[in-house]
């Protein structure tokens, strides 16, 4: 049985003001809105801070997946996170659990783990300046060389319409095999672009439901793998979608059922929009050249590369599990993410 993460919760809100987060897996850059600054993104997404990435009940004890950085945007590791609490359920009735060599256990996920579904959604609409694609050709090679060595993924681009590039695929660790050389064939950039209106939520709505190239449960939102996460390139200049038109109902779709947003936009980008279809779980990377955007990927690599599980084994076994809070010492500082989980896949 499989349960992933939903929204961030309430918790996470209130005490915002009160530490320095991360942006969830991999924008490890500085907040601080310096117009000199080539990258900017959320405010509330910043360095030093926690992320369950995923979660899932795996015969009765609760799996977390986690990762995140300090201060410096340096990584944590399996060793950095021995100083871990894991709060079960809601205040105050949460039980929690320490790393005691009993109840918790953490190590290192492994490369073999089958643990992420991935969409990648790019915009290919007239306001994108043609110079952009040639960032967004390196952003996709980079991810998939950070990538655990197992992981599915589907790859959409859209202008007026979405349009499926690569159905599911789940990838092979032989970068010569037929299933790696159609992922790596699907990421590249089109030679011909499209040029047309921007249909940015008829897009996203595509790759959650498949209402239009597939079955349903062929839909991001439908996978069973303990993580899931949507990289989107886009200006956010939307100005052609038909099917979906209300942006809200998609963020719900976003932070209900688990997904990881990252929203990725040039200089143009309508950050407010961007902002918004990020939600809660996600963030915002603006970039303006490629050699600003290839430093926050390669703090990323390097964030995704130690990612950590941790294993709890509760006093009384779980179906499911509502609220889960992750806490970590980091220096003098403590670092959390707090998760609301729920719904078994079959």
């Amino acid at each position: 049985m499989t349960l992933s993460r939903s929204s961030i919760s309430s918790t996470f809100s209130t005490f915002l003001s009160l530490i320095i987060t991360i942006p969830l897996v991999f924008l490890l850059v500085s907040c601080t809105e310096d117009p000199d600054d080539p990258v900017q993104f959320k405010p509330t997404s910043t360095i030093n801070k926690l992320f369950i990435v995923g979660s899932q009940i795996d015969n009765g004890d609760l799996v977390l997946y986690v990762n995140g950085t300090d201060t410096d945007g340096t990584p944590f590791t399996v060793s950095d996170l021995q100083a871990i609490s894991v709060d079960i359920g809601d205040e105050p009735n949460a039980q929690t659990y320490t790393n005691d060599g009993t109840n918790v256990s953490i190590g290192a996920v492994a490369p073999g783990d089958k643990i992420l579904s991935l969409t990648f959604l790019s915009d290919y609409s007239g306001s994108i300046p043609e110079t952009e694609f040639d960032v967004l050709r390196g952003i996709h090679n980079n991810i998939l060389d950070a990538l655990p060595s197992i992981y599915e993924i589907q790859v959409f681009i859209f202008s007026d319409d979405p349009k499926m590039k690569l159905d599911w695929t789940e990838s092979d660790t032989d970068p010569t095999s037929a299933a790696s050389l159609a992922i790596r064939n699907a990421v590249e950039v089109e030679t011909v672009i499209w040029k047309n209106g921007t249909a940015l939520l008829d897009g996203l709505g595509e790759v959650l439901l498949r209402s239009q190239t597939g079955d349903p449960s062929d839909g991001l939102i439908q996978r069973c793998r303990p993580a899931r996460m949507l990289i989107v390139f886009s200006d956010g200049l939307e100005n052609a979608s038909t099917l979906h038109t209300d942006q809200q109902t998609l963020v719900n779709y976003l932070e209900q059922n688990n997904v990881l947003t990252i929203m990725l936009g040039g200089e143009s980008a309508d950050l407010a929009t961007l902002n918004a279809l990020a939600g809660n779980l996600g963030a915002v990377v603006q970039m303006s050249n490629a050699s600003a955007i290839d430093a926050q990927i390669t703090n990323w690599k390097d964030s995704l590369s130690n990612m950590v599980s941790v294993r709890i084994k509760p006093d009384t076994l779980y179906d499911t599990v509502d609220t889960v809070t992750l806490r970590v010492n980091a220096g003098q500082e403590l670092v959390f993410d707090t998760a609301t989980v729920g719904g078994v896949c079959p």
